[in-house]
């Protein structure tokens, strides 16, 4: 039973790792199927060990960079769209004005 848990546990890891990226991917669901399973997998007569719960936590750490990451690089392009059009509107105005 704890072999069925722990590749369960991987399975949504490596999906939602994959997923990351995907803004159509409701990750939010894959998360609670991951913290059902690894509950479960915790309460299970044979529990993981101590190593196989650091490795699920550094993928875990890992996912989370890649998302902090892409989460950056969306906001960083917001942003330069948001001062590229600030300056467009602002050179618009200014030759309206000149004439």
């Amino acid at each position: 039973m704890t072999q069925l848990w722990e590749h369960k546990v991987h399975d949504l890891l490596t999906k939602i790792e994959i997923n990351v990226n995907d803004s159509t991917t409701d990750l939010q669901a894959e998360a609670v199927l991951l913290h059902e399973a690894i509950i479960a997998w915790c309460e299970s007569k044979t529990p993981p060990s101590s190593k196989a719960l650091l490795s699920v936590q550094e993928k875990l750490n890992s996912v989370l960079n890649i998302a902090n990451s892409e989460k950056k690089d969306a906001f960083n392009s917001l942003r330069k769209h948001q001062k590229g059009n600030k300056a467009i509107s602002a050179y618009k105005t200014h030759r309206v004005n000149k004439t």
